[in-house]
């Protein structure tokens, strides 16, 4: 039997969002087909943003790109994105408004597929990225062209075609039509009837449609989607309006809208015996590095390793059934069967759980008690009918008496039980647009081990007051008033070196830290503060470079007898013994230390062996 560690039967908890990408209901590919208008008025250049008419300095030469070309370097960010975050899912980019039509065999003109639906991957990447260069423009008048004409009827049927050809099972399917015109069929009521038909058989298929303005940063020509895409789009929880945004977000909004919003888990929560459906979404995420992966040095395929059991005398291959855990305790090892532990993990049930324990006020959920990522909860129809309502009525009647509910959770079977805070969230509204849905806000509280006392601070100066003054004030001024999130540049710089390479790229774009100091703007916000700090600190002769502090002096150890390091060395705490027979180790301590603990205590070891030694150990506890 092996001896039972217990954090190795929970999964680990402080990553819930790794299990978020996994733990979902609606397993299976997730489509997503970009469709780009390509006609004329997209292959224009916009104006600068800048106020003051100048183009600004750009690296990449963005604000010579047309808005095809701009649209097209975003999907391309989108691309790189999903290989990195969701490499499984399906991409394909889609051109409409195009003189000719690509490939031939397509059913419908002027409409063309630039990358096909697949897996997101380093050729489609450098196909799009063509596009973008100083030549792309003529590079796809002279492959595609854009003069033809627009019936958006057509279009979606050939998306819908293009989707359906997917082999495999599809967990969520989005068109995301980019594009700059808001009238595409110049008014005629027949073509925009159609795509309405259209639009409704996409829905009927749980095809997702949306739109995203892609125009001039001006308000000259307002993007007016009453004209023909207000019927059309079947807007998602909190989707964009259509109108407002910038070329210059326009990477982020893509990526946006073709992230997938996944449940962690759907669960039971139990309200004094009464069940309500509720789905559990991840509000943060941790971005990691790319795993490293194995693989051969000749034909460079992927290394697969495996785990086996055996036994230890006859080298036997072992099932879970011949194979128990135990655990020690007083000086006993216990044996336990998978479903016992199971049963001791999940609080006495096997399944995962959300229960009511009571109510806190919120006063007392203090900044501390944050020791994991919070989650989101939300009410679920499809497992409990009414939860919307019950759930709504605990939210309204906590936020008006500004209360907590605290209840014992289990996300998952493999979870480990924990203690949780429900703080509601109201319903905001701005502009008729949703800011923040209603909800809980599901946030772990701390056992008790997970509050550690801070160490005392035994260091006392009596240092002068105009210095200490003169901290303050250099402290004062380097506060900052926001916190401005940053980019990991060690992550950032592994994305980097892995684009290059498999983009075949000769140099690879620098990643600036912005972890990094900004000393110029510290230097301007302190201004003589930091000469006056060190006029109070330091000796005018101070150099900073060559500034070696002295060591302060120590008066000369006396020496010690042999016997008293012998005696130091076997020397125990009663603190240290106790919790050594709580752990059941006493018997792997030395003789000496036995002896030497059971003299400081009073007790007599002349002619005891070390089990005698032991079990008076033992009996003083």
């Amino acid at each position: 039997m092996a001896d039972y560690d217990w954090e190795d039967g929970f999964d680990d908890g402080g990553d819930e969002e790794r299990f978020g990408e996994t733990a979902h209901f609606n397993t299976g590919k997730n489509v997503i087909l970009l469709l780009v208008y390509a006609g004329r008025d997209m292959h224009v250049v916009p104006p600068p943003a800048a106020e003051d008419g100048e183009e600004e300095d750009d690296d990449d030469g963005s604000s010579r790109r047309t808005l095809f070309q701009r649209t097209i370097a975003a999907i391309a960010d989108t691309y790189k994105s999903k290989i990195f975050g969701s490499g499984n899912d399906i991409l394909g980019v889609v051109c409409f408004g195009t003189t000719k039509k690509s490939p031939d065999t397509t059913e419908f003109d002027h409409i063309s597929v630039l990358c096909p639906p697949s897996e997101p991957c380093a050729e489609n990447i450098i196909k799009l990225e063509e596009l973008t260069l100083d030549n792309g423009k003529e590079k796809f008048r002279t492959e595609f062209g854009w003069d033809g004409s627009v019936k958006m009827h057509e279009v979606l049927w050939h998306c819908q075609s293009l989707i359906s050809n997917i082999k495999g099972k599809v967990a969520t399917k989005r068109i995301l039509l980019l594009t700059c015109e808001d009238d595409p069929h110049s008014g005629d009521q027949d073509l925009n009837l159609k795509a309405r038909r259209k639009a409704g058989d996409l829905q009927q298929n749980n095809i997702l449609f949306n739109v995203i303005q892609v125009s001039p940063n001006n308000d000259e020509s307002p993007f007016r989607k009453e004209l023909f895409y207000s019927d059309l789009i079947q807007l998602a929880d909190d989707d964009w309006d259509g109108v407002g945004q910038s070329l210059d977000n326009l990477s982020g909004l893509i990526m946006q809208k073709t992230y997938v919003k996944r449940t962690t888990s759907r669960i039971n929560f139990s309200i004094n015996g009464m069940n309500v459906g509720v789905a559990v979404y991840n509000m943060l995420g941790r971005a990691r590095k790319p795993q490293k992966q194995r693989i051969t040095v000749n034909t460079s395929e992927l290394v697969r390793s495996e785990r086996a059991w055996v036994h230890p005398d006859d080298g036997s291959p072992l099932l879970p059934t011949d194979m128990a855990k135990f655990m020690a305790y007083g000086g006993k090892n216990i044996k336990m069967t998978p479903a016992e532990v199971k049963h001791i993990q999940g609080f006495g049930t096997g399944d995962n759980f959300l229960r009511l324990l009571g109510f806190r006020d919120k006063s007392s959920l203090r900044i501390s008690n944050h020791v994991k990522l919070p989650q989101f909860i939300y009410p679920c129809e499809s497992l409990v009918k009414g939860s919307t309502d019950v759930l709504n009525a605990l939210l309204t009647r906590c936020a008006a008496r500004d209360k907590v509910a605290i209840c014992a959770y289990r996300p998952r079977n493999s979870s480990a039980p924990s203690f949780v805070a429900l703080v509601p969230q109201l319903e905001l509204v701005e502009d008729n647009c949703q800011v923040k849905p209603p909800g809980f806000h599901l946030v772990y509280l701390p056992f008790a081990d997970d509050k550690r006392a801070l160490p005392a601070n035994k260091t006392v100066r009596d240092n002068p007051r105009e210095a200490v003054e003169a901290a303050k004030a250099v402290i004062n001024k380097l506060k900052l008033k926001k916190f401005v999130p940053v980019q990991n540049a060690g992550l950032q710089t592994v994305c980097r070196m892995v684009e290059a390479h498999a983009l075949h790229k000769e140099t690879m774009i620098q990643v600036e830290d912005e972890t990094l100091p900004d000393f110029d703007r510290m230097k301007r916000k302190l201004g003589d503060r930091s000469e006056a700090f060190l006029r109070e600190v330091y000796t005018e002769d101070y150099d900073p470079d060559n500034f070696k502090p002295k060591k302060p002096a120590t008066a000369a150890a006396p020496k010690k007898s042999a016997k008293t390091d012998a005696d130091n060395k076997t020397a125990v705490s009663s603190e240290d013994m106790k919790s050594a027979v709580e752990k059941g180790t006493v018997n792997k301590l030395t003789v000496d230390i036995l002896k030497t603990w059971l003299k400081s205590q009073g007790v007599s070891v002349a002619g005891k062996k070390k089990a005698d030694l032991v079990e008076d150990v033992k009996n003083m506890f």
